[in-house]
């Protein structure tokens, strides 16, 4: 949950209706002060597991919202943005809750502790679900397999319209012409050639880094390695198993600086920061 204290008030009232214990998963400084609140570290295992052990779900959160779904919970949704707001990601929400047939879900002040008492019909949900389960494997298997060949026109220039095209940009970049545009159409970005002023220099061609790879292996050709960190305290702090703070505290060490991400809590935002010091990392 936000800092919304409306939402707050809601979230106690629905934990007396049901008559459930709080378990809540602090976000910010102050959550940390409200009754109920979990004082142990939370790392992605314990974060899942208080989904899947949890009798009702309020959450504001995309990624709370398809835990509750996929472990079939009772849930309450809140809008975590004001629609109002520029940069709103409220859509996720509607989106998702809209695959479902399950937008009654989101908090409405005149009909949520009626909702709150109703059965979700999990056996809808569960089909709907195998079949996007099943639309994604193929999206990704026949994605997999496509990244073996690429297809060049007679004009030596890349043909993208039966070419997979990872949305790098590096042909848009050399085209001394400006004839390729990366299309954003469909969600993922996809060069897209202007024949019409097209040199058919081949820069692009040279740049694509599916050109030249006819055959792709096999998955079960490869090799699948693994990363687990042997300090807990490092674990609960990394979605990456704890390899990626490893490969950047040796970066310092070894006199490198570190690009990274930090969440501002304060302004509620990403923030680019530099690190040199291994004391602040």
């Amino acid at each position: 949950m936000g800092t919304n204290k409306k939402y707050w008030e809601k979230v106690y009232e629905v934990s007396k209706i049901l008559n459930l214990s709080l378990k809540i998963i602090p976000v910010y400084e102050k959550d940390k002060m409200r009754a109920g609140v979990i004082d142990e570290s939370i790392g992605p295992r314990e974060f899942v597991e208080y989904f899947y052990n949890a009798s009702f779900v309020c959450t504001d959160s995309f990624h709370g919202t398809a835990f509750s779904l996929i472990f079939n919970k009772k849930m309450l949704v809140f809008e975590r943005f004001s629609n109002k707001e520029k940069e709103n990601q409220n859509s996720r929400i509607y989106n998702i809750l809209s695959k479902f047939n399950l937008k009654n879900r989101l908090y409405n002040e005149s009909t949520y502790q009626h909702e709150i008492m109703e059965e979700i019909n999990y056996q809808c949900v569960n089909e709907i679900l195998t079949k996007e389960r099943k639309k994604s494997e193929n999206y990704l298997l026949n994605a997999i397999e496509a990244a073996g060949g690429s297809e060049i026109d007679k004009d030596n220039s890349v043909d993208r319209r039966n070419t997979p095209c990872c949305g790098c940009g590096a042909c848009q970049y050399v085209c001394p012409v400006q004839a390729i545009k990366m299309d954003n159409s469909c969600g993922f970005k996809k060069a897209s050639v202007n024949r019409k002023i097209c040199l058919n220099c081949g820069k692009c061609v040279n740049v694509c880094p599916f050109i030249g790879r006819q055959e792709s292996k096999k998955i079960c050709d490869g090799k699948l390695l693994s990363y687990k960190d042997n300090d807990r305290a490092v674990l609960l702090r990394s979605s990456s198993g704890g390899i990626a703070y490893r490969i950047a505290y040796q970066g310092i060490i070894s006199g490198c600086y570190i690009v990274g991400c930090k969440f501002n809590k304060e302004q509620l935002k990403a923030e680019t920061i530099l690190i040199k010091d291994k004391r602040k990392y």
